[in-house]
């Protein structure tokens, strides 16, 4: 019972931060709401390091392995319920796959920022995991 109530908590503070739609990303783990949290929390987790990984990538020029991490990032979103997040990275995915470069350097910047915000505001519900997660990288302006 108490798993539950666990459960119950994070989702009404989860409901809180814009940009989620809990009962979205819920519906993948088909109502399973501590599948669920476990996998917000796994990917709350890993969020700085994909990012620096990701801008690791695109300051090496290495769009091949960036197209790889967006599309990761744009699954994962997804199924947690992060539609317009997803969206954008979609449209990296897709620039990526054209070889549009210059398009991805202009807007991945921006989609990294958006990216830690999440992170920040998901430091609320996971505020024993922030020591663990990790610094903000340094986004590649260019």
């Amino acid at each position: 019972m108490e798993k539950e109530e666990t459960s119950d908590d994070f989702l009404k503070v989860l409901k809180e931060i814009p940009d989620i739609d809990v009962n979205i990303g819920s519906s993948y783990f088909s109502g399973l709401e501590n599948a669920y949290c476990r996998e917000v929390k796994f990917f709350y987790k890993k969020l700085v390091s994909e990012c620096n990984r990701m801008s690791t990538y695109v300051e090496g020029g290495d769009y091949q392995e960036l197209l790889i991490a967006v599309h990761s990032m744009k699954s994962s979103l997804a199924t947690l319920g992060i539609i317009a997040l997803s969206g954008v990275a979609a449209k990296l995915e897709v620039a990526l796959k054209n070889g549009d470069t210059d398009y991805c350097e202009k807007h991945f910047q921006a989609f990294c920022e958006r990216l830690l915000s999440l992170h920040e505001r998901l430091s609320i519900v996971f505020p024993d995991e922030e020591a663990l997660s990790g610094k903000k990288p340094e986004v590649n302006e260019g």
